[in-house]
């Protein structure tokens, strides 16, 4: 018995039937490439309205994120990663300071 060796892989469509990719919907082999990323840089007005919520309170309510969403034009998300940085920035100094 004589083993066959390889010289290519098979794609795709050799290994499953037409009817199972219809199924799953697939389209081709390979991946859609990652959207770019594109690192939002805060204005200083958006910075200063975010630290003076943040002298009022550090944890806001998602009624209060939301109203500083739609004033300084920035998506929810990125009103809360900012609160949470801000207060992950605090713990070290009041660690060091006890």
């Amino acid at each position: 018995m004589r083993l066959r060796v390889m010289t290519r892989l098979p794609s795709i469509r050799e290994l499953f039937p037409e009817s199972f990719l219809a199924r799953a919907s697939i389209s081709s082999a390979t991946p859609a490439p990652p959207k770019p990323y594109h690192r939002h840089r805060m204005s200083p007005y958006q910075t200063m309205m975010l630290e003076n919520v943040f002298c009022f309170t550090h944890y806001p309510d998602n009624l209060m994120r939301r109203r500083l969403a739609s004033v300084l034009d920035l998506p929810l998300r990125t009103v809360q990663i900012w609160f949470q940085n801000k207060r992950q920035k605090l713990r070290p100094a009041k660690q060091s300071n006890q």
